[in-house]
């Protein structure tokens, strides 16, 4: 069937205005009002179809027709990451397949539940640290750092190189184009001390998770360095950054919902509620990497063309009136909120998934244990948000009543 050439259209651009980046959903329910699957030039400059439908969506990330290796598009890279191609999250079936099956074997449910018992006393260490000043930015002092501890510890990295690390951490996610050069260094910084902590675990291998893939590498063959390098990469970067977002995104839904803290305050065990409904209503993984399409295909009844990109919202997914009742309201007695595809759906849904619902639970818990007053300092029209596919603040004050 021959296709038509498609061309964006000029209006969407209004779409993507100085409100979006801290308010991306109006312009998603726009969207999706005109079409749930709808070609545009984004703000990036890029041509795709972006799409915003829940069902659509699905669709998208178990098309086997979409292909997630982003050799077919190298415009399309941040320009930071080119060891990344050979991480499973930029890999299709049959390699992806292969290294996911590899990877996730390391995750053993002694491995997890070693990790589990050393959470609350990471928090509350954390929390000591700042809990005499009144204040923090819980962005930095507690939801980056709590999860770069644990995928530090789970991937071995020593306690004395932890806090390098999450300087390295810190520099590196969220860049802007004001500071994508000290981001790029930030990156050959993590991929210089990853390379040389591999080489290490060769010769002397721990009870981590680098361990545990050098050894399924050395038996089966089937894991080059350079895939060994890329996923050990991935597992940090993927590891602390959703995590530290969900933290945080949960905290800031809470705080700007009385009703739903007050809620909360009063039982406290409606925590797993919370984390699946933040990561319904403000989840920290707003779109999906890039897709190309290998061949010509369908999503929601739009024909897309072979080699045409594909962008999925999971965040505009969430959203979707067709799926969840008065979506824009942030509800922990919400019943269907564990149908979100805030982690994804597919064969890319995240691997760490149930690891970082552990975190984020334990981390929310001592955190309004500890500072049952905890209130926002900044307005909410002033925080700045994570630029590219991430959804979390760069900074979140908050202020509270001092400890002891």
């Amino acid at each position: 069937m021959e296709r038509c050439p498609v061309r964006p259209d000029p209006a969407d651009a209004a779409l993507f205005d100085a409100d979006y980046q801290r308010d991306p959903y109006p312009s998603y329910a726009r969207l999706r009002a005109v079409s749930p699957v709808r070609y545009l030039t984004l703000p990036t400059g890029l041509t795709a179809w972006l799409v915003t439908g829940y069902e659509e969506v699905r669709q998208a990330l178990t098309d086997p027709l979409l292909s997630k290796e982003s050799r077919y598009d190298a415009e399309s890279t941040d320009g930071l990451s080119p060891s990344m191609g050979a991480s499973m999250l930029n890999l299709d079936p049959p390699d992806h397949d292969r290294l996911r099956r590899l990877v996730g074997s390391a995750f053993t449910r002694r491995r997890m539940d070693a990790l589990h018992d050393k959470l609350a006393d990471s928090a509350d260490r954390l929390i000591d640290e700042f809990a005499a000043r009144g204040q923090a930015d819980l962005m930095r002092d507690f939801a980056l750092r709590l999860p770069v501890g644990m995928i530090g510890e789970l991937l071995g990295v020593p306690e004395e190189d932890r806090d390098a690390f999450f300087e390295l951490a810190h520099d590196y996610v969220g860049f802007t184009p004001e500071t994508r050069e000290r981001a790029a260094a930030a990156l050959a910084g993590l991929n210089e001390y990853m390379a040389k902590l591999i080489a290490a675990k060769k010769n002397e291998p721990g009870d981590d998770l680098i361990s545990a893939m050098v050894e399924a590498r050395d038996q089966e063959q089937r894991l080059t360095d350079e895939e060994l390098l890329a996923n050990a990469l991935l597992l940090f970067l993927a590891g602390h950054v959703t995590t530290a977002g969900l933290i945080a995104n949960a905290t800031l839904a809470l705080l700007r919902h009385p009703e739903q803290l007050a809620a909360f305050r009063a039982n406290p065990d409606l925590v797993g509620n919370l984390v699946e409904e933040a990561l319904r209503f403000e989840g920290p993984a707003e779109l999906s990497t890039m897709r190309w399409a290998k061949q010509d295909t369908v999503i929601g009844g739009v024909a897309v063309g072979k080699g045409e990109r594909v962008l999925v919202s999971l965040g505009a997914a969430n959203r979707d009136p067709r799926r969840f009742t008065d979506p824009d309201a942030f509800d922990l007695s919400r019943a269907d909120a564990n149908q979100h595809l805030g982690l994804g759906h597919g064969s890319h849904y995240c691997l760490g998934a149930q690891l970082a619902r552990v975190e984020v639970r334990t981390a929310l818990g001592r955190l309004f244990a500890r500072l049952p007053d905890l209130r926002l300092a900044a307005r909410y029209a002033d925080l700045e948000w994570m630029p590219g596919i991430g959804r979390a603040p760069l900074s979140l004050p908050i202020v509270f009543t001092p400890e002891g």
